[in-house]
């Protein structure tokens, strides 16, 4: 292998790792903002990541008057991105390799979506995938009733110090439930 095909490779794998971790502290960051409002309850995670940061497994949120079982609202919706990427041509194979990457994608957006209700607005940029799938968003700001809360280094740099404080809660109980004053 040429030298100039593994510094190509290496600079994929890291921008790869950048982005996933990104996920990761935009996650963890959306937790934090919903704590005042709802229990978060976590699982242990199927897998396990060895290149990125963990990815943190919720089951559930619980309101005051009901929850949301993050779960099965996660699976629905792959299903349904699954059947919509196949009526537009996308091989099985290839969307069912989405899957897992869609499950992520999916929980960031509904829990701006929640975070949304109350009163948090989010400067995102949106990725395009192939066949004019939707990919992803990254916040780039974050705003709550009008002001000015977070630019993305922020949100990478409080989203890795919360993400550290979760997993540490996580690796000391599994199926961990985290309350406004527990964190």
């Amino acid at each position: 292998m040429a030298s100039n095909q593994i510094n190509t490779s290496v600079k994929q794998q890291n921008k790869y790792q950048i982005y996933k971790n990104y996920q990761v502290y935009q996650e963890s960051i959306l937790i934090k903002l919903l704590l005042p409002y709802c229990d978060v309850v976590f699982g242990r995670p199927s897998k396990r990541t060895t290149t990125t940061l963990q990815f943190l497994y919720i089951k559930e949120l619980r309101f005051k008057n009901y929850s949301i079982n993050i779960t099965e609202y996660i699976e629905r919706r792959c299903k349904e991105i699954s059947e919509m990427e196949r009526k537009k041509g996308v091989k099985e194979k290839t969307s069912l390799r989405r899957y897992e990457n869609n499950k992520f994608t999916e929980c960031l957006h509904l829990l701006m979506d929640i975070l949304s209700e109350f009163g948090y607005f989010f400067n995102t940029t949106k990725s395009q995938g192939k066949n004019g799938i939707a990919k992803s968003e990254t916040i780039q700001q974050i705003f709550h009733n009008g002001s000015f809360m977070f630019n993305r280094e922020q949100v990478e740099f409080f989203g890795k110090n919360y993400h550290i404080t979760l997993v540490q809660s996580l690796n000391e109980n599994s199926n961990l439930v985290i309350t406004n004053n527990s964190l």
